[in-house]
């Protein structure tokens, strides 16, 4: 869980330009252009702020688009969405992400709602993640008037990588019954795609859809 898992994944891909593995692996981009995300300012013994700011920080700041960094599949029953991380995510440290940050944001290329991520038919929604008490939670945050899809308080993990990250990467990744399928006999999940993404310099975040 500590690293992107890149390959053996099913649904439709869309494939990685040439040279985009050496892009998202050796740290091509500089890390001085990438801004943190925006702290959320989470009040004393936990809670988010109103849904006004929540939309408002996360409609102004930037999120990285480019294939390798984002990911783009049909994650369920035909439904295709889009996860693009906060451009800076990688850079954060974990005292910085108890503050809350959004860290990712998704996109709905179906006319189906997908509630569990708060997207609306051709939607888009916010990935908030935040701590309480000694406990990570992430919240999903339509990207609308409407409210009724948000949602909170979704139990987080997260995992410490191998080594610091070089950039902001954002997955829809396997989990559940591990099987021997993979090219060559390693190991892959079987189950829905679910989000991944470096949330900070020593970990990426998954929640427990």
């Amino acid at each position: 869980m500590g690293r992107p898992a890149l390959f053996g994944r099913p649904g439709r891909r869309v494939p990685l330009w040439p040279g985009a593995l050496a892009v998202l692996f050796t740290g091509a981009c500089a890390a001085g252009g990438r801004p943190l995300p925006v702290p959320l300012a989470i009040p004393e013994g936990g809670g988010l702020p109103a849904r006004e700011v929540l939309l408002e920080i996360g409609r102004k700041q930037p999120y990285d688009p480019n294939p390798g960094a984002s990911d783009r599949a049909i994650v369920q029953d035909g439904i295709e969405l889009t996860i693009e991380p906060q451009d800076g995510a990688y850079r954060q440290s974990e005292s910085r992400l108890r503050q809350g940050a959004v860290v990712a944001e998704m996109r709905n290329h179906s006319q189906q709602p997908v509630p569990r991520f708060a997207l609306e038919p051709g939607g888009r929604s916010f990935w908030v993640v935040y701590r309480k008490g000694s406990s990570w939670f992430s919240a999903f945050i339509a990207d609308s008037k409407d409210n009724k899809l948000d949602r909170f308080d979704v139990p987080t993990t997260i995992h410490v990588p191998t080594r610091a990250w070089r950039q902001s990467i954002a997955q829809w990744q396997l989990g559940g019954i591990l099987e021997r399928t993979r090219p060559g006999g390693g190991m892959m999940a079987e189950s829905e795609l679910q989000p991944w993404v470096t949330c900070m310099e020593l970990g990426c975040c998954r929640p427990g859809l």
